[in-house]
C-alpha cells in the first residue's frame, strides 16, 4: 500500500502544471512513411513534443523536444538529450520534408544544405511493423494527455485519463489483458527512449507483457472488491482520491473495511506491481507534459 501511494504521489508531482511551451504544428502530428507504403525505408511518429524515428533495419529512437525555433523555411526542434539532437521539418504539397543538420553546424547557419528526406501519409503499413509499433505508439500519443490530466491535484482525473487509453472494451474496468497492454506500452516507450534495434524493442515489449500477466492477476486479486473480474476506476481510487479525513473525522466514525479478496501476499504483490508501473511512468509523464 505504501509503495502505491508513494508512486502515485511521485507521478502527480512529476506532472507539474501545464505550461505554454511551443510544440510541433498539429498538422504534422501522427505517423509518416519514407519510401513506399508497402516497404517503408523509415517511419516517423510525431506528437506535440516528441518525435520517434523508426528504421525497420536500424535503430528505433525517441526524442523529446526541449525547444522549438525557425530556420528559414524550416521549423526546428531541439531535443533535451546530451547531443541536443536537432530536427528540421517543413510541410510540402505531397507530405513532410525532414532534414538532419550536421552536429557541428551552428543554429545560426541553419537550415544549411540537404539532404532532405521526404515523408508521406499512408493508408496502412506492413503487418509486421504495425504489430511491433502500433500499440506502443498509441501509448506514446496518450502520454501527453495523461501528463496534462496528472498535472494538478485531481488524482481521480489522472486515473480517468489513464483509463481512457487502457479501457479497450469500454466497460469501465481493466481486465488482465488491458493491464498487461498498459505495461507493454510503458515498456515500448522506455525502450524507445533508450534507443533499440527493432529486435531489441520487440524483445523488451514481449518480456514486459509476459511479466505483466502475473502482476495483473495479483492486482486484480487485490483490488477487485466486487468480484467482477476487472478493476474499476472507483476500486482503484477507493480511500485514495480523496483520502479520508481531509475535513476531519465525524464523531463516532466507524471503519469501512473493504471485502478481502485475497491473501496478504497477493495483495502486496498486486499493489506493488501497480506502484512499480506508476513509478516507471512518472519520468515519461514529466517529459511528455504540455
Amino acid at each position: 500500500m505504501r509503495l502505491l501511494l508513494v508512486s502515485l504521489t511521485a507521478l502527480l508531482a512529476a506532472s507539474a502544471a501545464p505550461s505554454a511551451r511551443a510544440a510541433f504544428p498539429a498538422e504534422i502530428g501522427g505517423l509518416w512513411v519514407a519510401g513506399s507504403c508497402s516497404e517503408p525505408a523509415e517511419l516517423l511518429f510525431v506528437t506535440r513534443r516528441t518525435w520517434a524515428r523508426l528504421d525497420p533495419q536500424g535503430m528505433q529512437v525517441l526524442k523529446h523536444a526541449e525547444r522549438f525555433d525557425r530556420a528559414g523555411a524550416f521549423g526546428l526542434a531541439v531535443a533535451d538529450d546530451a547531443e541536443a539532437t536537432r530536427l528540421l521539418f517543413r510541410t510540402a504539397a505531397d507530405g513532410l520534408v525532414v532534414r538532419d543538420p550536421p552536429a557541428k553546424l551552428p543554429d545560426a547557419a541553419l537550415p544549411g544544405e540537404g539532404p532532405d528526406l521526404a515523408f508521406r501519409r499512408c493508408p496502412s503499413i506492413p503487418v509486421a511493423l504495425a504489430a511491433l509499433h502500433g500499440e506502443g505508439l498509441s501509448f506514446l500519443a496518450a502520454l501527453e494527455g495523461i501528463a496534462e490530466a496528472c498535472g494538478g491535484e485531481d488524482g481521480a482525473g489522472c486515473i480517468a485519463r489513464v483509463w481512457a487509453w487502457a479501457d479497450v472494451s469500454g466497460d469501465g474496468g481493466l481486465s488482465v489483458a488491458e493491464i498487461a497492454r498498459l505495461v507493454r506500452g510503458l515498456a515500448y516507450v522506455g525502450a524507445l527512449s533508450a534507443g533499440a534495434t527493432a529486435e531489441e524493442l520487440g524483445k523488451a515489449v514481449g518480456a514486459a507483457g509476459v511479466g505483466a500477466i502475473a502482476g495483473a492477476w495479483a492486482l486484480l486479486a487485490s483490488l477487485d472488491y466486487d468480484g467482477s473480474g476487472t478493476v474499476s476506476r472507483d476500486e482503484l481510487a477507493r480511500d485514495r482520491f480523496p483520502p479520508p479525513g481531509l475535513a476531519g473525522l465525524p464523531a463516532g466514525a466507524a471503519s469501512d473495511p473493504a471485502r478481502p479478496t485475497a491473501g496478504a501476499a497477493a495483495i502486496s504483490s498486486g499493489l506493488g506491481a501497480f506502484g512499480t508501473f506508476l513509478k516507471d511512468l512518472a519520468p515519461l509523464v514529466e517529459r511528455g507534459r504540455p
